[in-house]
């Protein structure tokens, strides 16, 4: 894959990011937080400003993936879009996330953190 190949995915899987993020409930600072991402950057790709250069590092690439996968695990388990876009605001009482909804999690912006809750959630997919 070539690095244009490379930028286009980014700037494309971070605006399909952005969009998710957004039907999750996350604000424009809490996506700008969980995405790396500064606040010009945000609208600009959700703007798809085409004279906007956005390079994504490998770090603001794992974020989107993360992203991605997470939207793809609550795609898997939930057939009611509701359910799909609203489980991340939803209060959840399990082990890891103890009274606290996913989005508070990741809203912090810790890449680890990020990673967690898609660890947590993951394996609901095949339960």
């Amino acid at each position: 894959m070539s690095k244009s190949d490379t930028l286009i995915d980014g700037i494309i899987g971070a605006e399909v990011a952005i969009k998710i993020l957004i039907l999750w409930g996350a604000t424009q600072v809490q996506s700008c937080s969980i995405l790396a991402i500064s606040v010009n950057e945000y609208k600009n790709v959700f703007a798809k400003n085409l004279s906007f250069i956005f390079e994504p590092n490998s770090e603001q690439l794992d974020r989107i993936s993360f992203v991605l996968n997470i939207h793809s695990c609550l795609r898997t388990m939930f057939s009611n879009p509701k359910n799909c876009y609203g489980y991340m605001a939803m209060i959840n009482n399990n082990d890891y996330l103890c009274g606290r909804t996913p989005l508070q999690i990741i809203s912090n912006g810790c890449l680890q953190d990020i990673k967690d809750v898609y660890i947590c959630i993951e394996p609901l997919v095949t339960e």
